[in-house]
């Protein structure tokens, strides 16, 4: 004797002892959004969906070339009767403003850490020596612990011969007969913090300017001096326009994705009534997306359940920093984050976990 026990959809074998598992049922087709594990008989409810992202990057930035005129300085002044001197020394002292300005900043930039070229650019340094009022000669410009101080953000490369931005000439020869001095360095990029938020922030109109200054102090020493008149020292710093593929900061950009509708058709009957409520130990949405930056990208995100297209208020699910819930953030390169009730998934190729505790509002 068959006795049934159960209502419309769902009918349960009774007067038997033996297990008996949901196959017997549960009658599901190949194909269909529920379906057992052959197993472990466990049953799995999938739904696998693409949300449409538009691609996003963010454009290089490019620091025009800027030119800092030191003061000149007199090294040596006879207006007087010409006198002819073995040696004379000159303390210097001098400095000039240095400002090099970016335009067109991507807007997804809101903070700039650092920015590095994408090869290093050219910083030239050049003394020059003008003589006026006279007839004045000399046969050599000598450094003596002459130091040029940069601001202390500009980046040069390790063997540049610079320590803490501080140049030295110490017994170099700086002119021969009138001769100008002439040193290019090369310069990586800007370095405005160790964190990657600082307050260098470009403007509405997408510009940064960048300001500081470079000083010159010490000796030199001018010998074989005769006739009269004046010598100045003329220093300049000239550096190029930078072309910056490297950017540490607060990055924002703008994802264009659409809203996306995943819907849970052929559920087997007697998950089809309106009563009908799933509490599931542990839901898992697998969230796939591929990051084109060189950066985390942190996102927030809201998912909202529906029921017979109507949004079921009250049970959305937000995910991210930007709702008070655990950071969701997207590693450079492909990423699969699983969103579960426990925050443990044991789906093979997941790169991260994240608990939403209330994922199951999802379910109703």
């Amino acid at each position: 004797m068959t006795i049934n026990v159960g209502g419309e959809y769902l009918t349960i074998p009774a007067g038997s002892t033996d297990t008996t598992f949901l196959s017997k049922i549960i009658e599901v087709e190949e194909g269909d959004i529920l379906q057992p594990d052959a197993t472990t008989r466990v049953y799995h409810l999938t739904k696998k969906d693409d949300i449409n992202v538009e691609p996003t990057t963010v454009k290089e930035v490019t620091v025009g070339a800027t030119t800092t005129d030191l003061e000149s300085i007199e090294i040596v002044n006879n207006t007087g009767v010409s006198f002819s001197e073995p040696e004379v020394s000159a303390d210097i002292t001098i400095s000039g403003d240095f400002e090099a300005t970016a335009n067109d900043i991507d807007e997804a930039l809101k903070e700039l850490g650092s920015l590095r070229a994408k090869t290093p650019v050219d910083l030239n340094l050049t003394i020059d020596f003008n003589i006026s009022g006279g007839n004045l000669t000399f046969n050599q410009v000598k450094a003596n612990k002459l130091k040029l101080v940069f601001p202390d953000y500009i980046v040069f490369k390790e063997d540049e011969g610079i320590q803490d931005n501080e140049l030295i000439l110490d017994e170099e020869v700086l002119s021969v007969n009138g001769s100008s001095y002439t040193r290019t360095l090369k310069v990586e990029g800007y370095k405005f913090s160790d964190a990657a938020g600082s307050d260098m922030k470009p403007n509405a109109e997408g510009s940064l300017t960048i300001e500081g200054n470079i000083s010159m102090e010490g000796d030199v020493v001018t010998s074989g001096i005769s006739g009269t008149g004046a010598l100045a020292l003329v220093p300049k710093a000239v550096l190029e326009e930078m072309t910056v593929n490297s950017v540490t900061g607060v990055i924002q950009p703008k994802i264009e994705a659409e809203t996306t509708k995943i819907e849970l058709n052929d559920l087997p009957d007697f998950l089809k009534d309106e009563d009908t409520r799933l509490d599931i130990t542990n839901p898992v949405i697998l969230l796939k997306a591929d990051n084109p930056l060189e950066t985390d990208v942190e996102i927030d995100a809201v998912l909202t359940p529906k029921k017979n297209n109507v949004n079921i208020e009250g049970h959305e699910v937000k995910i991210g920093t930007g709702y008070g819930q655990n950071k969701v953030a997207l590693i450079p390169g492909t990423n699969i984050i699983a969103l579960s009730r426990t925050g443990k998934c044991s789906i093979e190729g997941v790169t991260e976990n994240i608990k939403v505790e209330d994922i199951n509002n999802l379910l109703h």
